[in-house]
């Protein structure tokens, strides 16, 4: 089973003088909106995360973490990533394994800090249900 969410043109960017009200970097987060894969009800296993994103030079550490009760908490998942610094324009993808079980799945991309420039294009989950990929 696999879904993907489109999520073109969107672009996460600070610059080095951003920083919150008391001084810090800036937290930016992207979710996806929930998905039970067409399959309302019924437990998935969640196994991989792909993210394929825009390659704009600029490295920027991503936190990939994952809700199972529509955006309420998150768990980190398996890995994180850090964005291509190449800066050739391509499209990257950035891949974080989990093992998770549930009937509904959200996403959140985040990075903290300031020169965040990250241009994600599209966020793909692959999940089992009854041991058959689906």
């Amino acid at each position: 089973m696999v879904v993907s969410n489109a999520i073109l043109n969107i672009q996460l960017e600070t610059d080095g003088n951003d920083v919150n009200y008391d001084g810090n970097a800036i937290d930016v987060s992207i979710d996806t909106a929930d998905t039970d894969f067409g399959l309302p009800g019924r437990n998935k296993l969640l196994t991989r995360i792909k993210v394929r994103y825009k390659d704009v030079g600029q490295a920027t550490a991503i936190t990939v973490t994952v809700s199972t009760d529509g955006g309420n908490t998150f768990t980190t998942s398996g890995n994180s990533f850090t964005t291509a610094s190449i800066g050739d324009g391509g499209t990257k993808e950035g891949i974080s394994d989990i093992v998770l079980t549930a009937p509904i799945f959200r996403v959140r991309l985040a990075a903290s800090g300031v020169g965040i420039d990250f241009s994600p294009q599209e966020i793909e989950l692959q999940a089992t249900l009854g041991g058959t990929t689906v």
